[in-house]
């Protein structure tokens, strides 16, 4: 009778753990010392990650962990966060600056799968002739950025039309960006869609709600990295991001989940 209790839990354990858990899955809190430079490799092989964050393309020296001053409890219903983010100002005209982090494997273009991201942003003294945000890369090769978009001043997929766009523009504030792309699981283009300040405590958000929606061909082969980036024609344009958040439910991105995996 011992053994048949025993084995009854480890059953309803492992239900638990397979229903409550992701197979992908990835978070960023920058909960580092405050100051950290993110050219110093900041992160380990944990979380869903490979590595550290590194920069592999642009300016040297231009993130670093920081207490700036953003007020995310200005949002109506803001996600929990560590306090620190990474912050950053363009240091020059028609600069720009890349930092990326290597997911421990490849999240493929499987039919059915539902990939969601969600993360604070916080942007000063940009111009339209600027871009801001996350980006999904293919190894090295970028593939859709999530944020502001060069061109125009709101946030977006990054489609270039108007259908990507959300009628937020980069000058509201700080923001709590959320994406789900619907994977094609094949050569057809993905399904993308973004809400602006969401319920992080609520329920799912409705795809026939979001604020912008398009497709995406750019995401056919899967990504395997995940790229902080910014730059553009202005001096000083300065962008904040916090709590990314990478995975394949809506409760992966949302309040549901720890601050620290």
């Amino acid at each position: 009778m011992r053994y048949k209790n025993v084995f009854t839990g480890l059953v309803i354990l492992m239900l638990i753990t397979s229903q409550g858990l992701s197979q992908y899955l990835a978070t960023e809190s920058f909960d580092y010392p405050e100051g950290a430079s993110m050219d110093a490799g900041l992160g380990e092989a944990v979380d869903g990650w490979a590595g550290p964050w590194e920069l592999f393309d642009g300016n040297e020296g231009v993130m670093a962990v920081s207490d700036s001053g953003v007020v995310y409890t200005d949002l109506v219903d803001p996600p929990p966060h560590t306090g620190r983010q990474v912050s950053g100002a363009n240091p020059a005209a028609w600069g720009w600056q890349r930092y990326g982090r290597s997911l421990s494997e490849r999240w493929p273009n499987e039919a059915g799968t539902d990939y969601w991201l969600s993360f604070l942003i916080h942007l000063d003294e940009f111009t339209d002739n600027g871009w801001a945000g996350i980006g999904l890369y293919d190894s090295t090769a970028e593939k859709q950025l999530f944020g502001h978009e060069w061109g125009n001043e709101f946030y977006s997929l990054g489609l270039y039309n108007e259908e990507g766009l959300t009628d937020y523009s980069c000058h509201d504030g700080t923001v709590w960006l959320v994406v789900r792309v619907i994977m094609s699981g094949d050569t057809l283009p993905s399904r993308a869609f973004m809400w602006v300040n969401q319920d992080p405590a609520g329920e799912e958000p409705d795809t026939l709600l979001a604020d912008a929606r398009g497709n995406m061909s750019s995401l056919n082969q899967g990504f395997d990295r995940v790229v902080v980036h910014f730059g553009g024609e202005g001096v000083g344009m300065r962008m904040s991001v916090d709590e990314i958040r990478l995975g394949t439910s809506w409760q992966d991105v949302s309040s549901e989940i720890p601050t620290h995996v």
